[in-house]
């Protein structure tokens, strides 16, 4: 009997790694949305705008990972990796420009 408890708890666990490996890609996604955005907002309101708001969006992000609360965690990662892709997409295209 313990050792079908034990196998048990070891699948439990085992799903719990696997689902929580593809949330992390799923806020990917979330990154890949992001980049899309804020390319169009830095056309709408220029560029050092939307990297600021990129910046700022991913400050709160990582303020928000500081509380101890998963689904404040959950959401200040979403936060943060909303902003890095947003802020890395507006300098990739921006040294980009600047090298022509």
């Amino acid at each position: 009997m313990a050792v079908y408890t034990e196998q048990k708890s070891t699948l439990y666990y085992w799903f719990f790694y696997v689902s929580f490996s593809l949330f992390i890609f799923i806020l990917y996604l979330i990154g890949t949305y992001s980049s899309i955005n804020f390319g169009k907002l830095s056309y709408k309101l220029g560029i050092k705008k939307a990297y600021a708001i990129a910046i700022t969006i991913m400050i709160v992000g990582i303020i928000l990972t500081f509380i101890t609360y998963l689904p404040i965690d959950i959401l200040g990662l979403a936060a943060m990796t909303f902003g890095f892709f947003g802020a890395h997409s507006i300098q990739s295209s921006y040294i980009a420009t600047l090298t022509e």
